[in-house]
């Protein structure tokens, strides 16, 4: 292992992880408990400018930037604050000796100082901590376990993650428990990388994945629409129409002082009572929008509906053929979408709160819970696996998606499901067999898509691109073509890299310099293009290892290729 480029030859749909070796020993994780004789440092570094934003922190050691990329994409996907965790003393930037000290530490249980430490009063603030490291010699660095010891965590819950390309996070779960002092601590997930697609997954199981931000809709709008119509019933008003032509409707909360609860059938349904209305104003009052309430309001580009909305009921037809409103947001209240809420509507992704329990979006699409049933269609065109059923009409009139990828999964498609859309191909991922039991009618292609492309998914073709320094590589990615029946492309510098430039032990050597600075690793390559690209649904990418990552080349090639649906 100590010869990285001459010895180390991996092919791999992702990039492996530096110091994943050191795992493969017979030193075990959970073997590191809080020491007898801790003390804080006398003198530490305190970052006083560090603010507490979020009730959510993501802290994180990272070596060779991998953890850091994980992180990165949590904070994204959660909107939490982020902290990274580094070692006061570097470590080396060699692989080898970096193992050497991380081993040193894990046997004497050390607790490195760090560079930084946030004020006890901001950690204070915050309920979760999401903790992420590399595993080395079985658990998290030493220094993972410093910036536990350090803060009082009683009370909070800690989410573990790990990057690796193999070694396991349970071992490092066990020393974090036991430095965690009065914490929960949640073993969490190993990733390889910040564009790994369970990231999200994991947090969304959590219920940590942040909620776009709706607009607040004042309980006492002063610039509610006058010119509204009223019906009441009992205790609440029903907001019947408006009078005037006014283009952005907003509702106001109460009305000679009672609640408005509900928007009436057909209240503001085609050009009823004005000519235009672009937007609309629901505020927390309103628990139903009944039947047609905005039906065929074609010019209709927004329905602002706050987080803190009490909506329960959005009836049949509410918002059919609004094919200009790109988004809308369904509130954790709403119980009930009658048929064809959002028939035709084209253009629109969805967004649900997380606490929804009848009612979950994904990838912009409205899918129920309980039958995993996509009932609308957003604007990706990849129907998520697991998906068993998609409704009568999901995605008529979509005018934005051209392909249609649905997983084998389905077991039922509903009418018309594509009608009158811009969808030209739908690829199955399942053979002609399993498309032939899914329940469906005749009808199904009726309305405009009796041409649509059906494509089965049948024998894979494989396609093996691979970067090979020292021919060990392309060793490896002849076997795998004569194994799968697969097509070889290499990935050719324009700028070859001769014995010398690959000389690791020499800091002049063109790939150490490159090592060193990453401006430099935009190495341009002799073709970037295959020949039949999107005729491969499956990729082999295969590499040398460079310090603990790819070999940086196969970035352009990726960067430079589509890889949707293979």
């Amino acid at each position: 292992m100590k010869n990285i480029f001459k010895t180390f030859i991996c092919v791999v749909l992702g990039v492996l992880l530096m110091l994943t070796a050191v795992a493969c020993n017979n030193n075990q994780g959970g073997e590191n408990p809080l020491p007898g004789n801790y003390s804080r440092p006398s003198n530490p570094n305190i970052n006083n400018e560090f603010t507490a934003t979020s009730n959510t922190l993501v802290a994180y050691f990272s070596k060779t930037n991998t953890t850091k990329g994980v992180a990165e994409t949590i904070q994204e996907l959660t909107d939490a604050d982020i902290f990274e965790i580094e070692r006061k003393e570097p470590y080396p930037n060699s692989y080898t000796p970096t193992t050497e000290v991380a081993k040193e530490e894990k046997d004497n249980n050390a607790r490195p100082e760090l560079a930084t430490y946030l004020p006890d009063e901001v950690i204070a603030q915050y309920d979760t901590i999401i903790l992420g490291f590399p595993i080395w010699w079985h658990t998290a660095p030493m220094a993972v376990l410093s910036f536990l010891n350090y803060y009082d965590v009683s009370g909070k819950t800690i989410y573990t993650f790990c990057t690796s390309g193999t070694s396991p996070i349970t071992e490092s779960t066990v020393d974090v428990r036991n430095n965690a002092i009065g914490a929960t601590v949640v073993e969490g997930r190993r990733f390889t990388g910040s564009n790994d697609s369970n990231i999200e997954s994991w947090l969304d199981g959590l219920g940590l994945i942040k909620t776009p931000e709706q607009p607040e809709v004042p309980e006492t709008p002063v610039e509610s629409t006058e010119s509204l119509t009223y019906e009441l019933n009992g205790n609440a008003y029903t907001v019947t129409g408006v009078t005037e032509n006014v283009d952005n409707i907003v509702i106001p909360a109460t009305y000679n002082g009672l609640a408005v609860t509900t928007i009436g059938e057909s209240a503001f349904a085609y050009s009823r009572h004005n000519e235009d209305i672009y937007s609309v104003t629901i505020p927390d009052s309103v628990t139903t929008i009944e039947r047609n309430a905005f039906y065929n309001r074609d010019e209709m580009t927004t329905v602002n509906i706050g987080q803190n909305s009490q909506l329960t009921t959005i009836g049949n037809n509410a918002f059919s053929g609004n094919h200009s409103l790109t988004s809308i947001y369904i509130p954790s209240t709403v119980m009930s979408i009658g048929d064809s809420a959002f028939n035709n509507d084209g253009a629109i992704n969805f967004t649900v709160a997380q606490a929804n329990s009848v009612y979950r979006s994904e990838n912009g699409h409205l899918i129920e819970r309980a039958t995993n049933t996509l009932i609308r269609g957003g604007q990706n065109g990849e129907v998520p696996s697991g998906i068993t059923a998609i409704a009568q009409a999901a995605f008529r009139n979509s005018t934005n998606i051209t392909e249609l990828v649905i997983p084998v999964s389905v077991t039922v498609i509903g009418n018309y499901f594509i009608a009158s859309s811009s969808i030209v191909t739908v690829n199955y991922m399942g053979t002609e067999e399993d498309w032939n039991a899914i329940a469906k009618s005749a009808s199904m292609w009726n309305y405009g898509n009796r041409d649509v492309e059906l494509i089965y998914k049948t024998q894979s073709k494989v396609l093996v691109v691979y970067f090979s320094a020292q021919n060990h590589t392309e060793t490896v990615a002849n076997y795998i073509a004569i194994a799968t029946g697969g097509e070889l492309f290499e990935l050719v510098p324009v700028n070859p890299y001769l014995s010398a430039d690959l000389n690791y032990t020499n800091q002049s050597s063109r790939v150490y310099q490159e090592y060193l600075n990453e401006s430099l690793r935009d190495t341009e390559l002799v073709s970037y293009t295959v020949e039949n690209w999107e005729t491969y649904d499956t990729v082999f990418i295969g590499y040398p290892i460079w310090w603990g990552v790819a070999a940086w080349l196969v970035n352009n090639f990726i960067k430079n290729n589509d890889f949707t649906f293979k």
